[in-house]
């Protein structure tokens, strides 16, 4: 009896041993099957914060300020051309403007040489007119001097004397709403995306940690895209489109989407 029990007390210990082994490897097993499903998850969360912080970048450098100014041109001169004062103060170095009418045409215009503080327009009629001021380029119309050349009594003027020597009033225009408010533009993107140089500059300047890779497409409204750089991906790509107003080189305020790809 002795015997059996120093046996069984042999047999119970080495299977006591198996028990911990076992219960190890399942634990062991249960950390793995955690950290696959938990991995994936902290990944998407890292690359969901990365990707929150390249769009605030990117959509900050590639949104300058649009300023739109609503005017009236009195109408009780038998002319459509004017010379008005700037409605903001305006830096032909790094400013451009156009003038454009109540149906979204280009109005012709000019800046007077010497003085790009005052603007000479030809309204075609039209008087009721909105300037729209930028620090980024704009396609504007160029005044006709056959229809509206710039001579004493041609123009009407808020600055100046004529022949008769009397100074037109001050009220030769009316200024209305004046708004200024930030836009991603059109002619900024292509230029970015279309400049392998622009392009990395842009990417430096984000700051991306190492490993980490980006891509930047957009779409025009018209359904056009405009494609960075293009790289072979050999891994898995996080793709965010993000819905955008853009300003084009007319002025126009346009619906578009920018596409962020990182990988």
């Amino acid at each position: 009896m002795e015997n059996l029990g120093k046996i069984f007390k042999m047999r119970n210990k080495k299977g006591s041993h198996i028990d911990v082994v076992i219960s190890f490897m399942i634990f062991v097993i249960f950390l793995g099957f955690l950290y696959s499903i938990l991995s994936p998850v902290k990944i998407q969360r890292d690359k969901e914060s990365l990707l929150d912080y390249v769009e605030g970048e990117i959509i900050g450098k590639l949104s300058s300020n649009l300023t739109t100014a609503t005017i009236r041109i009195a109408n009780t001169y038998d002319s459509n051309c004017f010379e008005i004062k700037q409605v903001i103060s305006f830096d032909e170095t790094t400013m451009d403007l156009l003038v454009k009418n109540t149906d979204n045409d280009l109005v012709k215009f000019e800046l007077r040489e010497g003085n790009p503080d005052l603007l000479r327009i030809d309204t075609g009629g039209v008087f009721t007119l909105k300037i729209y001021y930028s620090e980024e380029k704009l396609d504007n119309s160029p005044i006709d001097e056959e229809s509206c050349p710039f001579t004493p009594g041609t123009f009407y003027s808020e600055a100046g004397t004529y022949d008769d020597g009397e100074t037109p009033v001050q009220s030769i225009k009316k200024v209305g709403l004046v708004r200024t408010e930030e836009y991603i533009f059109e002619e900024k993107v292509i230029g970015i995306l279309n400049s392998q140089t622009a392009y990395n500059e842009l990417k430096n300047s984000l700051k991306i940690p190492d490993g980490e890779e980006i891509g930047i497409d957009f779409i025009t409204e018209n359904g056009d895209r405009i494609i960075g750089e293009v790289k072979e991906i050999l891994k898995d790509t996080y793709v965010r489109e993000v819905p955008v107003q853009y300003v084009d080189s007319e002025a126009s305020i346009k619906s578009g989407t920018l596409i962020i790809k990182l990988w």
